[in-house]
């Protein structure tokens, strides 16, 4: 037995330790020296020397979708080659690490940059032997936390209710976002230096979220986050979360009125310039957040306009877009926001259009309280029956809006412009009008969970 100095087979290898842990866009991994099985170390090993050693350390991360096909064992070391190449076009990350300039210590930590924010990702670690032999791999599947939510907005609904509004995520999956609040110290008896005590009030799949006061008003910050509850086959930790949004306190001005006339006025095979109308309830000092986005991704925030046009450039041929303006100013963002669909003209298809009253519209408008089916912004909560849903606020109840607002979301970039439209149409002294069909928004209809809702509000308060 004192001569006994086994080599690193897969007959030996049990399991390479492994721990993958998501921050944003980015995953962390650690992994550790293989454990070893069928060897009696203490009795055929006499020093270090004698131990298995491993001669690299293959490592790689791919999408959970592509995983069956990159991460495949061939016990062939010259079909494994071959192949190799191949598996890694499809991977994010793939590195192939010596044990010797990776292992001074008992194990590796490692930083993988630049992912994407919500997605699933599998993370994979193999070690290969002495004689050139890869054991199985080792497997992590991660989901990168989504963005944190953004123009949180605090506002009074009543004297003992406060309301706090958010930008949803988008309508890649279900989410869900938890409130938290604390009230700042009183100056003068308060210490100021003292850490916030951050506590949770409610969680919520909606956009909105109301709860009752316990302390003064102009003391409470809210700060929200969020995390994906359609995607996880194990329990949420707590690096399944986004950040927190900023801190936010009370804001006693009105929010803004979405825009009107939304309007697609010209369209070709790369731009689209696209009009509105500000609403007369917003001040001079409203600004317009431009969302764009294409084939059913996230809205990309691409450009904050202080007119009521923008030119959208580089966009693709025969594509599918969706715009939705978002007013702004001091007190908040607007809900309720309609947008616009157009496809651009196909590659071929040089031309421009002008819209000009009275023929079709350049694009389809979905006004406040009608679904888009194509592009959902806030998924319907899940069932009360379903496991692990979530606990539903009264509260957020009595202030639900009858439709979700925009979504933010990285999709790619694409160039905006602001240029006066005049200077872009070739007959700068007519004037372009709207369709009075897509001016003239839809009476809204109250249904009965509304009046409802209404009722218990006018109680409660």
């Amino acid at each position: 037995m004192g001569d006994f100095a086994p080599t690193l087979t897969c007959s030996t290898l049990s399991s390479l330790s492994l721990s993958a842990t998501p921050v944003q866009n980015q995953i962390r991994i650690q992994f550790g020296r293989p454990t070893f099985r069928n060897v009696d170390f203490a009795e055929s090993l006499t020093d270090g020397s004698a131990l298995p050693t491993v001669v690299r350390y293959d490592v790689r991360v791919c999408l959970t979708e592509l995983s069956e096909r990159v991460f495949l064992s061939s016990m062939n070391a010259s079909v494994e080659e071959k192949e190799r190449k191949s598996r890694r076009s499809m991977c994010v990350f793939s590195k192939v690490f010596d044990s010797d300039d990776v292992f001074s210590t008992k194990e590796i930590r490692y930083t993988i940059t630049d992912l994407e924010i919500d997605t699933c990702y599998t993370v994979g670690v193999r070690s290969m032997d002495a004689t050139g032999v890869w054991c199985d791999w080792v497997m992590r599947e991660v989901f990168t936390p989504p963005v944190a939510p953004s123009n949180v907005a605090l506002y009074r609904a009543s004297p003992h209710v406060a309301s706090l509004q958010w930008q949803p995520i988008g309508p890649r999956g279900v989410y869900r976002y938890c409130v938290e609040c604390y009230y700042v110290a009183d100056p003068a008896t308060g210490n100021k230096k003292s850490a916030p005590e951050w506590r949770e009030v409610d969680q919520v799949e909606l956009h909105v979220c109301g709860f009752r006061l316990s302390g003064p008003f102009s003391r409470l910050r809210c700060r929200v986050r969020s995390i994906r509850t359609d995607c996880l086959n194990r329990p949420a930790s707590e690096h399944s979360y986004s950040e927190y949004s900023p801190t936010v306190s009370v804001s006693e001005g009105s929010p803004p009125v979405g825009v009107e006339q939304l309007q697609v006025a010209v369209l070709s095979r790369n731009s689209a310039t696209i009009e509105w109308t500000s609403s007369h309830a917003n001040t001079k000092k409203t600004s317009f957040k431009v969302y764009l986005s294409s084939k059913g991704g996230h809205l990309t925030l691409v450009s904050t306009e202080q007119h009521s046009v923008v030119v959208l450039r580089d966009l693709l041929p025969m594509t599918e877009y969706v715009t939705e303006i978002v007013a702004q100013n001091n007190n908040g963002i607007s809900h309720n926001n309609p947008r616009i669909r157009f496809t651009t003209k196909a590659e071929n298809d040089s031309t421009t259009t002008y819209y000009e009253e009275g023929m079709p519209s350049l694009g389809s408008v979905a006004l406040p309280g009608e679904k888009d089916k194509s592009s959902r912004l806030i998924p319907a909560p899940p069932s009360k029956s379903a496991k692990g849903s979530t606990r539903s606020s009264r509260m957020s109840n009595l202030l639900k809006p009858e439709s979700s607002g925009s979504s933010f979301a990285a999709d790619g970039p694409v160039r905006s412009s602001s240029r006066n439209f005049s200077e872009q149409r070739p007959r700068s002294s007519r004037t372009h009008t709207i369709q009075k069909s897509i001016s003239k928004p839809r009476p809204s209809t109250t249904t009965g969970r509304d009046a409802e809702g209404s009722a218990r509000t006018s109680r409660l308060y």
